[in-house]
């Protein structure tokens, strides 16, 4: 894995961490954990701490000093004899496992769509995706060798149809709608648990979607606060004309937290443009009868 570019630093730490401390013990400091965000620890011979902080010979008393407040009080030394800040080794750890898991959604993203251009099935992307959450992340991107990719896809349909070939005759038919359930019940448990970084097929998305229960209640309690009769009905009918939009447009891949920010724009434009227009006669009668006007006459 690359080296990561950026070294994150939480402004509040930063500033409990560094309240009353010297100008340039701050800035010597600084530079000793961008160097363990770079290298992961801090050498202990002085010198070398020394020429990481850019000392001049006439301030290294001053940094003798800073090593015996600063450096003995905020690093400890680890099993290879170097140094570390406690607080800034957590936050490289929690970076990496963040890196990680991003590289691994976006090769099983890449993996699938070239899958897509190579006229993949469908039945068979889907035993593909199964097989990619198996896989580790490097295994996961020697598949962008499409020759490679070639090679899994078959041979995950030879599976599939050796599966078959082995299938009992004479089994029940009540046990192959069974399989036939357990089967489209799977799909749809892998529909629900898809990373939302992972590129998607618009088709694939909208598919998607129609598992988002949670999603889809969460938007219909939002907007029907700003939209009486907001529901899930209207909402299904939303998400429909979406998808035909973004067909149109020739999108072909979306991550679906992309497609959920994406929709959630569309929407909110969507409700402004047609608000008023689809309400009810009682509805239009109901808000007449409390504007201002209508308040200055008293029916009897």
């Amino acid at each position: 894995m690359s080296k990561d570019p950026a070294a994150l630093v939480y402004i509040a730490q930063w500033i409990s961490a560094t309240n009353g401390m010297k100008a340039e013990f701050r800035a010597w400091y600084f530079d000793l954990l961008l160097h363990q965000f770079d290298n992961g620890s801090v050498p202990t011979d002085l010198d070398e701490m020394a020429g990481i902080c850019r000392v001049r010979p006439s301030e290294f008393e001053r940094f003798n000093q800073f090593v015996d407040q600063v450096v003995n009080q905020k690093f400890n030394q680890n099993n290879n004899q170097r140094l570390e800040n406690d607080f800034a080794k957590d936050v490289i750890q929690k970076r990496k496992s963040y890196k990680k898991g991003k590289d691994r959604s976006s090769a099983m993203g890449v993996v699938v769509r070239y899958a897509i251009d190579l006229g993949v099935e469908k039945t068979t992307i889907n035993l593909l995706k199964k097989h990619l959450y198996d896989l580790d992340t490097e295994d996961i991107i020697k598949l962008k060798d499409k020759e490679k990719l070639k090679e899994l896809v078959n041979h995950l349909v030879n599976q599939k149809v050796n599966l078959l070939i082995d299938i009992d005759k004479d089994v029940d038919i009540s046990n192959i709608k069974d399989e036939e359930e357990t089967f489209e019940k799977s799909e749809k448990l892998l529909s629900i648990v898809v990373d939302p970084e992972t590129l998607l097929s618009i088709s694939d998305l909208e598919k998607q979607f129609e598992n988002e229960v949670t999603w889809k209640e969460s938007l219909c309690r939002n907007f029907s606060e700003v939209r009486k009769g907001f529901n899930m009905e209207r909402l299904e009918n939303y998400l429909e004309q979406f998808f035909k939009l973004i067909k149109g447009d020739g999108e072909e891949c979306k991550t679906v937290k992309d497609a959920k920010k994406h929709f959630n724009r569309w929407l909110k434009i969507e409700i402004q443009k047609t608000d008023g227009k689809d309400k009810t006669n009682t509805e239009v009668f109901s808000e007449a009868m409390q504007s201002e006007t209508a308040k200055q006459f008293k029916f009897k």
